[in-house]
């Protein structure tokens, strides 16, 4: 039931019939019950009652728990994906902040023309976007081919040396101080509920059913790099002569402190250290690059 409420095609017309269980069956009218039926049937009920749903006996924990467990899989899903759109975010402002900066403010160093410097700033900006999308897009693909490579050699290794991934699960339990027995039986429940996540997810410590979106990463840090570049870009290029590369640091100094708290917010670190490490390197980066574009000063 829950494959039916996931996998029938919504297009199915009302018109449209099929055979199931031995009942012909309205296509539009069974996907949707499907889909009803796994989100709102309660959980309690027991494996041993049935019901007649369309003139078919169906297994109440068969159809309940699978639509609770599929619905429960997909927010665990889109919460990691928010996730990774949000690092990819912040990431990309900040290195768009950072990169700008460096970049307005080492020409700034070498020249006072401010439509040199503006074009200089637009062009790292450009360059800095596709950069940054396409870096995420193959990362993101890397880490998902490097899983997947993963998963299939926990599946061959439980087809192959049961035994021995069992030990090693069982070995690992022990480590944290639950009994011999204890471990054992809990081992053996997990394997037996879900061998391969459970497998996976002790061997190689992450979880196979969560899927980060490249294409989601990638249209992130294409979003936030520009955003995050435009500050530096206006600041060097609207302030004052006079004042314009002092005003260019405070203002990226202001930035960096609001997304080094964000992404050490969002990955829980102490916020304090990340903060004071993201100026920091803003500031290093801001001071190399104009002292570099003033030796070439004219």
């Amino acid at each position: 039931m829950f494959l039916a409420a996931r996998f029938l095609p919504q297009e199915w017309t009302s018109t449209g019939t099929s055979e199931i269980f031995g009942t012909k069956i309205n296509h539009y009218m069974w996907s949707r019950a499907m889909f009803l039926a796994a989100r709102f049937l309660p959980q309690e009920w027991s494996s041993t009652e049935t019901s007649k749903i369309f003139g078919t006996k169906i297994n109440h924990c068969m159809w309940s728990r699978e639509g609770y467990n599929m619905e429960r899989a997909k927010k665990k899903r889109s919460l990691a994906e928010k996730i990774n759109v949000m690092r990819a975010s912040v990431m990309g402002a900040n290195d768009g902040i950072l990169s700008i900066a460096g970049i307005v403010i080492g020409v700034a160093g070498a020249t006072s023309n401010s439509n040199t410097i503006f074009l200089a700033g637009i062009a790292g900006m450009l360059a800095g976007t596709v950069s940054m999308a396409m870096g995420e897009y193959v990362s993101v693909n890397t880490q998902r081919d490097s899983e997947r490579r993963a998963i299939e050699k926990e599946s061959a290794a439980l087809d192959d040396h049961y035994q021995d991934e069992f030990d090693f699960i069982q070995h690992k339990y022990m480590q944290t101080g639950i009994p011999a027995k204890l471990a054992e039986k809990a081992t053996h429940e997990m394997l037996q509920k879900d061998g391969l996540y459970t497998a996976v997810r002790e061997r190689y410590g992450f979880n196979p059913r969560e899927q980060t979106s490249a294409y989601a990463a990638a249209f992130a840090s294409m979003i936030a790099f520009p955003t995050g570049s435009i500050l530096p870009l206006v600041s060097i290029t609207f302030f004052p002569p006079a004042i314009k590369v002092v005003a260019t640091v405070a203002a990226v100094i202001v930035a960096l402190i609001i997304t080094g708290y964000t992404a050490a917010a969002l990955g829980n670190a102490n916020r304090g250290r990340a903060v004071l490490r993201n100026v920091i390197s803003g500031l290093l980066t801001m001071i190399v690059t104009y002292v570099i574009g003033s030796l070439f000063a004219r």
